[in-house]
């Protein structure tokens, strides 16, 4: 999800200029093809299982570069104590780096540098190393399975049918030809927070925080949100998006495998901010108030009472309706994060002697990038980052997808599973239990 620029004014002593918010895939030899029925795709012979993920950032692995925030300005000879997994050759101190973020996004990595015509002008899919798909195991019992994804950041639900901005074909048609080489067992979708705006939202409501004259932004979008989301001919226009693009991989893969040779998978998404009640630092003053530097979390409580309740839990209740009717599974992600959301209150942000070598630790640290602020060309990092699972946040929903895949395993008729971390737990301490 991509943010645009809201700006404020400089804060002395803090982090200044404008606010601007929010893999490579695996290949393998052709396979062997055999022929079909007439008028079907050709099927490959003794072909690899894979998994794979389609849909949106918080699926491709937007901000995986990242492993726990700081507020430290920029360095390019320095890992910023050990947040960046782009640097790599640094000293014992993490200094005197090399940074290449394709060591994380692959050829998937937009240069923010680019001009027209350059070669990564429509590049920016972010597809990280640790994407969930790419964290997650399959059970060994099962063999081995290739991990693929063809997720892209910023894709809107009608993306799966369409061809988006990247030079590359509709998410569905890069499914079936995945789908010739690969016996594919698990496609994972994440699909409808752009649709529904929310990168807008959280823009907006840092905006808001930061402009002594505006008021919170949940009177201007709690109307819009909720009707977009309801089941109104009209205005609900998230359930039919949301239902087409799942029919559209449905008719991909074939009908009559669904839930037998395959299985669709649609997740919902993590709350990224705690309750009120739950943020290291008090709201304060807006300019002056430690959610904005060096939090990076610069909400009001209302707002974070809001997004939990009416925005990520209202999205999750309307994915798992569209599942239902769709006949796939369902993951239910939203309080995922529940003990390292940005800025909660028992997580910390990594500390003077934190390198790559000495990271923060997962348990301790925050799963969501900070909102990135700019400082002219020393930023941390791009602005489409911002709120999306940072490194420690995808590698944890990849337990939770291996855990998924190994519950189905036992229990194939159970199509409806949460997954919460533990207070103090790392990302390997993830619990999945089945829903009603």
């Amino acid at each position: 999800m991509r943010p645009a620029r809201p700006c404020s004014r400089p804060a002395s002593g803090r982090r200044t200029g404008c606010l601007l918010v929010l893999a490579a895939l695996t290949a393998t030899a052709a396979p062997v093809l055999a022929a079909s029925r007439a008028g079907s795709a050709p099927v490959a012979v003794n072909r690899e299982k894979a998994i794979i993920s389609l849909g949106d950032s918080f699926i491709s692995g937007e901000a995986g570069r990242w492993q726990g925030n700081v507020d430290k300005k920029y360095e390019e000879t320095k890992d910023i104590f050990g947040t960046d997994r782009a640097a790599y050759a640094c000293d014992a101190e993490g200094k005197n780096c090399k940074k290449d973020p394709e060591r994380v996004y692959g050829g998937s990595y937009k240069n923010p540098s680019a001009k027209k015509g350059d070669a990564d002008e429509f590049a920016g899919c972010h597809r990280s190393d640790v994407a969930e798909i790419r964290s997650a195991r399959w059970p060994s019992a099962d063999g081995r399975a290739t991990a693929l994804n063809i997720a892209c950041s910023g894709a809107l639900a009608w993306h799966i049918t369409k061809v988006y901005t990247r030079r590359e074909k509709a998410q569905k048609d890069q499914l079936i030809d995945k789908r010739a080489k690969y016996s594919i067992k698990m496609i994972h979708v994440s699909i409808g927070g752009n649709d529904l705006q929310f990168s807008d939202v959280i823009k907006d409501c840092a905006a808001r925080f930061l402009t002594p004259t505006r008021t919170p932004c949940k009177g201007k979008w709690e109307k819009p949100i909720a009707e977009a989301l309801s089941t109104h001919p009209e205005k609900g226009y998230m359930r039919p998006r949301v239902s087409e693009a799942l029919q559209a991989i449905i008719n991909a893969m074939g009908k009559e495998g669904l839930n037998k040779s395959y299985r669709i998978v649609l997740q919902s998404y993590p709350a990224p901010i705690p309750d009120p009640q739950d943020f290291r630092y008090p709201q304060g003053q807006r300019l002056t108030s430690a959610r904005w530097s060096p939090g990076g979390c610069p909400f009001f409580d209302v707002e974070a009472a809001w997004a939990r309740q009416g925005v990520v839990h209202g999205l999750s209740q309307m994915l798992e309706e569209v599942a239902n009717q769709n006949q796939v599974d369902f993951l239910d992600l939203q309080n995922a994060f529940e003990h390292h959301t940005l800025c909660r209150n028992d997580t910390k942000q990594a500390e003077r002697g934190n390198t790559l070598a000495k990271p923060l630790p997962g348990a301790q640290a925050e799963w969501i990038r900070f909102v990135t602020q700019t400082i002219t060309k020393t930023m941390q990092g791009q602005l489409e980052e911002s709120v999306h699972p940072n490194a420690y946040g995808q590698q944890a929903l990849g337990t939770c997808l291996t855990k998924f895949y190994e519950a189905k395993r036992r229990n194939p008729s159970q199509q409806r599973y949460a997954c919460t971390d533990r207070p103090g737990g790392g990302v390997k301490d993830m619990t999945l239990v089945p829903k009603p």
